[in-house]
């Protein structure tokens, strides 16, 4: 995983020296080839493979989200971006253990087996994000702002284990008690990634593609474990690579005229 890391981190430097290369043979005065600042609303979907810890608890999940980033004329980006998670099925066991039956049902208060569904929820929050045009490539009919952009995010992962009684009558799943088994944890996270990006002349198809390597050190944030008996103290590792679909609007203010458009 480290040589992978490395080998990814060593793309990036190279694309960052030859992004240089190609500007100055760019003919900026072309309308087509707008040096312009602009506001993005971003439209975020991704897929998330979990690695290290995060793979210990979660499978394969997917998120949705949305950010914000201001675009200077010279293709640098800043802005912040917010992602949800969620997933219908969760990869540890014995999330509540305890509770169960030598059968593996959970008894309500009204003596009769209880559905429950365990499932994820967690969100990552880049409160601050920052990326630069790193090579110039207007394929298919691209613009200048189009090629390879590299961004790193700095933010805050946080995750838990959603624990719902569906009936309602386990006496072990009220509110206060879920907090013992639903393993809340959060923690800094630090998010490089390298994509593509494509600026439609016409300006109707504006996206970034790319793919992401987030690092998170988080840890347990409930003050008990049902489970262990203890409160959990471990620093974990939760990492995942991120293959994200970044769709732009956005708001620019032509040279000629005082009208924004998207």
């Amino acid at each position: 995983m480290k040589g992978t890391f490395l080998t990814f981190l060593l793309l990036i430097t190279f694309l960052c020296a030859r992004g240089q290369e190609t500007t100055d043979s760019l003919d900026l005065k072309k309308p087509e080839n707008p040096r312009l600042n602009e506001f993005l609303i971003t439209g975020i979907v991704e897929f998330n493979w979990p690695q290290l810890d995060y793979a210990e608890r979660f499978n394969p999940h997917p998120g949705i989200g949305l950010g914000f980033y201001w675009k200077s004329k010279n293709d640098i980006y800043l802005g912040a971006d917010f992602t949800a998670y969620f997933a219908d099925n969760i990869k540890e066991t014995g999330v509540i253990s305890n509770l169960l039956t030598s059968a593996g049902y959970v008894i309500g208060g009204n003596g009769q087996a209880a559905e429950i569904t365990i499932s994820q929820r967690g969100y990552n929050l880049n409160f601050l994000k920052v990326g630069k045009l790193l090579l110039h490539s207007g394929l298919i009919n691209g613009n200048i702002h189009s090629g390879i952009v590299g961004m790193i995010g700095f933010g805050l992962l946080q995750h838990k284990i959603r624990i719902v009684d569906q009936s309602g009558n386990v006496p072990g799943l009220t509110k206060d008690y879920l907090k013992g088994y639903d393993k809340l944890s959060n923690g800094f996270s630090l998010s490089p990634s390298i994509g593509y990006a494509y600026y439609d002349r016409k300006k109707y198809v504006n996206f970034l593609l790319s793919v992401e390597y987030r690092m998170a050190w988080t840890k347990n944030r409930r003050d008990w474990n049902h489970i262990d008996m203890e409160k959990d103290e471990t620093l974990r590792m939760d990492n995942s690579w991120i293959f994200r679909l970044s769709w732009y609007f956005p708001i620019r203010k032509k040279r000629s005229k005082d009208y924004y458009y998207f």
